[in-house]
């Protein structure tokens, strides 16, 4: 069985994994370049920044660029996802195990096709995890652990994520903290799927996980040098197989928070929102979707 030690942060990968996290997160240090993974919308009254967020780092990626801590420096009010303090409460992840485990006797491999079980046996092994104390688990939280562990085998941790460093420095700095989410509504984006889309969901864990081994030179590159074409594709060379993944974790919410961003633009306070990289870029990113009602964004 997977011990309470295994849970730590995993509320960090859940949108990591959702889509592009897997491939976003892989960064080093960033240079000033010309561009990066930061918007700004200006009006008469205030900026609102958005800011593709990196869930996973390590600690020789700070200091970040001077654009982004500008952003953050210029701005009132700080947006993320969810409430990073309230996941990471000890009842809500306690919650979160019971609701990745089988209550009815059922078990993780009558669960899921043979090829994507056996692939995730293989992965398992890779990472000297015992395939017996998943049994009992359901795909969905198989897929958070496997993806925490494999990024932190390669030294990456939650503890340098963006949203992390944000967080605790806004709330160092008192500044006014919002959330598009709730961590109910989090938690239910997994725990509401069907069974076949939970084992979808993790079947494209292992293929990220995968892309990372494979393109990882290519995804620093786009990223430090804000080429969100080329990530947009590398986005879709996993996503496309899973439209309803997709849809569910990045069309559906982009389109939710769109209402409250625009909320924002009629305020007199500048505001940073910071969120998965993958919510920002691509034909459905919430980039576009402003532009195509009227806003211009532009990048930095």
């Amino acid at each position: 069985m997977i011990n309470s030690k295994s849970t730590e942060k995993l509320f960090f990968c859940f949108f990591f994994l959702v889509l592009f996290a897997l491939v976003s997160l892989i960064v080093t240090a960033p240079t000033e370049a010309k561009k990066s993974c930061l918007w700004e919308i200006k009006t008469e009254r205030n900026s609102i920044y958005l800011l593709g967020s990196l869930h996973l780092m390590k600690k020789e990626a700070y200091p970040l660029s001077r654009k982004i801590e500008n952003a953050y420096d210029n701005s009132e009010i700080i947006v993320f996802e969810t409430d990073l303090d309230a996941m990471n409460e000890p009842d809500f992840q306690l919650k979160m195990l019971s609701a990745g485990m089988y209550q009815d006797g059922k078990t993780l491999n009558k669960n899921l096709p043979e090829k994507t079980y056996l692939l995730f046996k293989e992965r398992l092994k890779e990472l000297s995890l015992p395939a017996e104390q998943f049994g009992s688990l359901k795909p969905w939280f198989c897929a958070t652990v496997i993806s925490l562990s494999e990024l932190k085998k390669r030294g990456f941790d939650p503890a340098f994520g963006i949203d992390n460093y944000f967080f605790s420095k806004a709330k160092q700095d008192r500044k006014k903290l919002l959330f598009f989410e709730t961590r109910k509504f989090q938690l239910n984006l997994f725990t509401a799927m069907e069974e076949l889309n939970q084992a979808l969901f993790l079947e494209q864990t292992l293929k990220e996980i995968e892309i990372i081994e494979t393109e990882f030179p290519k995804i620093v590159k786009y990223w430090e040098i804000g080429d969100t074409k080329n990530l947009a594709l590398i986005i879709n060379k996993s996503l496309m197989e899973y439209p309803a993944i997709y849809e569910r974790f990045i069309i559906n919410r982009n389109n939710n928070w769109l209402s409250m961003i625009e909320s924002f633009l009629r305020q007199d306070k500048n505001v940073l929102i910071i969120v998965g990289t993958a919510h920002l870029v691509g034909r459905e990113g919430i980039v576009e979707l402003l532009k195509n009602i009227g806003y211009n964004p532009k990048q930095h």
